[in-house]
């Protein structure tokens, strides 16, 4: 199914400030350097579960245009890139999905609108659910999946798997 071109979609955060969310595009791979060489250590270590994380090649995946990778940026109005988000499809219907987002505007809505923004993608795909692996160590996405989402977790030591379904017209309605 074909995805309608780029556009720029502007939110609003819970405080009010906006930010301009759109698909990823090739020539991002320089703003998208930089949002991820100003993460700090932890912000790192929670997306990429490694604190050596290469960057360089997370930013060649990001920026890559396939089938089975949608991603989305969010940028300040001065068009930095702030966050980015994205879903891999897996077998069964079903696609992973990760956030991340610039340190200084965690916990302000943000990640919850971008994979809203996803599952309405996703849905219209015919994406039926979305997992996610996510650090035990990670209680601020933990708590946004099971809230925002009604996800399921599955916790073990070193990793907790987390899924939730994303019905058309859940991601209708979030959409709206």
């Amino acid at each position: 199914m074909a995805r309608p071109p780029a556009s720029t979609t502007p939110l609003a955060l819970r405080d009010g400030t906006v930010m301009l969310v759109r698909r990823v595009q090739p020539g991002d791979a320089d703003g998208l350097q930089r949002f991820l060489k100003g993460l700090s250590p932890r912000s790192v270590y929670l997306r990429f579960c490694s604190g050596g994380a290469n960057l360089n090649a997370a930013v060649h995946r990001f920026t890559e245009v396939t089938g089975e990778r949608v991603g989305v940026v969010a940028c300040d109005l001065q068009r930095e890139i702030v966050a980015h988000a994205e879903y891999l499809l897996i077998p069964s219907g079903r696609a992973e999905v990760a956030v991340v987002v610039a340190d200084q505007l965690q916990g302000r809505g943000l990640a919850r609108k971008m994979i809203d923004w996803l599952a309405t993608d996703a849905a219209r795909q015919g994406i039926e659910s979305f997992v996610a692996s996510v650090l035990p160590e990670n209680a601020p996405m933990l708590a946004l999946f099971t809230r925002a989402f009604d996800a399921t977790v599955t916790e073990s030591p070193m990793m907790c798997e987390v899924s939730f379904p994303i019905p058309q017209a859940m991601a209708e309605r979030r959409a709206a």
